[in-house]
């Protein structure tokens, strides 16, 4: 697996408790165990922050949004067209192509990498606190608790960022216009309420959403992790688990999403609110309307699930490793990321068992061919 920052951190600080050769000697182990515990809890602590979550999950979800739009267009336009205009996701990916070339795969893109950074920040905040004042008193959360959880984060992040975002999205992509033109028009035409149509939808979506990702990612962590609690999930066990809980969220709960990228694009006025475009489009299209734009929808949340739930994980204990280091100003907290080093067995050993000089030569392992923060 991949290195651990928090290890290193761990490691680096027990390296530099444990002397300056060696030689480090009973002494030097005992404080370098001192150092291990001291460090190791408070990089613990820092993980649960909500500050750490939130900026964590900020930056997680810019990642995430640039990697799978694409998809995510597709996937607007094929909810959007009730002319049956495109034979699929990649006839609508072929199409967008030879009209506006491979760069009209990425309208509509601006505004969202701007608003992903706010709403995964409040997403992921929202829920670490929440799951925080949950916990039972042994410190676990059950399914039951951890979808609550994210019901109620997905319905913070619908409500400040999603709507409005989503909203000017979906008519940047019906339009097929650049994000200031569209904006002006949709602020023109409707004024600042254009921006927030089709937000109890949103709300619906994003809630379930949240609640059944979090609740799955949960369940498949406490999985993994079942002969070693606490342990941190590694870079790739991760991604399947965000994989997982991104396909089993998006099966569920597709009618929402179908729904709400009605209500926001072009052709809004034609529903009276949403339990109207509901009734409207199970009577003229079907039930199986609803579930229209589910394959792009997959192509597009799976894999972006499994991204920033990955990076979500390995960005969290960067930010905690950092933290730490500023509170610790005689420590000095080195990262590696070369495997061959194998410093990641620290992330399931910081009860500091170790001897101190077994400490200090893996500290001082971790120094070579690496940059230094």
């Amino acid at each position: 697996g991949s290195t651990s920052p928090a290890a290193c951190a761990v490691a680096a600080a027990a390296a530099a408790a444990g002397g300056g050769g060696g030689g480090g000697g009973r002494g030097g182990g005992e404080e370098a165990r001192a150092a291990t515990d001291r460090i190791g809890g408070d990089m613990a602590k820092k993980g649960k922050d909500p500050v750490v979550a939130t900026l964590s999950g900020a930056l997680a979800g810019m990642v995430e949004t640039t990697v799978v739009w694409p998809m995510e267009y597709t996937k607007t336009h094929l909810q959007l067209d009730k002319s049956r205009r495109y034979k699929g996701m990649v006839d609508c990916a072929r199409q967008t192509v030879r009209a506006h070339g491979p760069l009209g795969l990425y309208r509509g893109l601006a505004p969202v990498v701007v608003g992903s950074f706010p709403k995964a920040g409040i997403r992921f905040g929202a829920f670490n606190y929440i799951q925080t004042q949950l916990r039972l008193p042994d410190g676990t959360v059950t399914p039951a608790r951890n979808f609550a959880s994210g019901l109620v984060a997905g319905a913070c992040e619908a409500v400040i960022a999603v709507a409005p975002i989503e909203t000017v999205k979906t008519k940047l992509i019906d339009g097929n216009k650049p994000f200031m033109t569209g904006l002006r028009e949709i602020i023109h035409k409707e004024g600042f309420r254009g921006v927030y149509r089709g937000v109890l939808a949103t709300i619906g979506k994003q809630s379930s959403n949240q609640g059944l990702r979090f609740m799955a990612f949960g369940m498949y962590t406490n999985y993994m992790t079942r002969d070693s609690p606490g342990r941190t999930l590694a870079s790739y066990e991760a991604l399947v688990g965000g994989m997982m809980a991104g396909c089993f969220s998006t099966l569920c709960n597709n009618p929402f999403d179908m729904m709400k990228t009605r209500m926001q694009g072009l052709r809004a006025g034609e529903y009276n609110g949403f339990v109207d475009c509901f009734l409207k489009v199970v009577r003229e299209e079907g039930v199986l309307a609803l579930w229209s734009g589910t394959l792009p929808r997959l192509a597009r949340v799976v894999p972006g699930q499994g991204v920033i739930f990955m990076s979500y994980t390995k960005i969290s204990e960067m930010v905690a490793a950092g933290l730490v280091a500023k509170s610790e100003p005689d420590t000095q907290v080195w990262y590696s990321w070369d495997p061959s080093h194998k410093l990641a067995q620290f992330s399931s050993q910081r009860s500091g068992r170790w001897e101190g000089q077994h400490c200090f030569s893996v500290g001082v392992a971790s120094c070579a061919g690496i940059e230094k923060r």
